[in-house]
């Protein structure tokens, strides 16, 4: 076991980074539900079903676009001195809004294979970051 006499700034950034992706993924899973969650007493308030209310269930993908962008912001964060890091970050985090914005909402099967597409990429973001400090 390696013991610091503080927080790495790489452990932080790998933290925070793959944090957000984790929390879009859970998003999406979310997606599917946003009927039930609606018709549930209490009444769930989730991002998922705000956007929906708001916007209609077209919009339910939105909060999941929306928590991506802070690692947009990473590259810069990551790039001034992990810069492979940063260009595997950018491929995974491109990647993932497209496909995300491209989903049916409608489509429960493929929101399922999206959700399991971001479960990947966090895995592989995971890695890629870890190995590139």
């Amino acid at each position: 076991m390696v013991i610091f006499e503080s927080l790495p700034g790489w452990a932080l950034q790998n933290a925070v980074i793959n944090a957000l992706i984790c929390i879009a993924w859970v998003m999406v899973h979310h997606i599917p539900d946003v009927e039930t969650d609606k018709n549930a007493s209490p009444k769930k308030k989730t991002s998922v079903v705000w956007a929906a209310d708001k916007y209609g269930k077209g919009f339910s993908r939105f909060p999941c676009v929306i928590i991506l962008l802070p690692n947009r912001c990473m590259y810069f964060w990551l790039g001034t001195d992990r810069l492979w890091a940063a260009l595997g970050l950018l491929i995974i985090v491109i990647t993932s809004v497209f496909f995300i914005i491209k989903m049916k909402v409608e489509n429960p099967f493929q929101i399922s294979k999206i959700e399991k597409l971001l479960l990947l990429f966090a895995m592989i973001n995971a890695i890629w970051i870890g190995i590139f400090i």
